[in-house]
């Protein structure tokens, strides 16, 4: 099996549009959802940074913000990961971007039935493509199995 951890830019709280506090109800919230369902996340991994941050302790172009790989970097210190074993699914360009940088086979979760905006995330992306794409984060479980 795979430890199912999360990496993910949270600005809100930098760009004073939440607290902390808040970001901790919510994914306390989301920890008793996936429990009722007999589903566990594994280690967070955060970052608060944004360049235009209103919170001084925030405002800051750092390497853990996504696209940038220090999160991953981190996760595989502290708990032992092999990137190269790993999986990042996510639901944004900078996901696709950081997982392929950080040595991770990636899968877009995106609704690919839009043409016009498959094209922008194409161009979003560059020369950079995700291993798959899929439109239900179910999905996965198939391709990572």
């Amino acid at each position: 099996g795979f430890l199912c951890l999360v990496v993910s830019n949270q600005p809100a709280i930098g760009l004073g549009k939440t607290t902390l506090k808040n970001h901790q109800k919510i994914v306390n919230k989301i920890h008793q959802e996936l429990k009722k369902e007999g589903l566990q996340i594994g280690p967070q991994f955060y970052c608060f940074h944004h360049p235009f941050a209103k919170l001084t302790k925030y405002k800051k172009n750092c390497d853990c913000r996504k696209p940038g790989i220090g999160l991953f970097e981190k996760a595989a210190r502290d708990l032992d990961i092999d990137l190269s074993k790993s999986w990042m699914i996510g639901d944004g360009i900078d996901d696709v971007i950081s997982g392929e940088k950080a040595g991770c086979k990636t899968i877009l979760l995106a609704n690919v039935n839009a043409s016009e905006n498959f094209r922008i995330i194409e161009k979003q992306l560059g020369k950079i493509k995700p291993d798959f794409i899929i439109k239900n984060l179910t999905d996965a479980i198939d391709i990572i199995d």
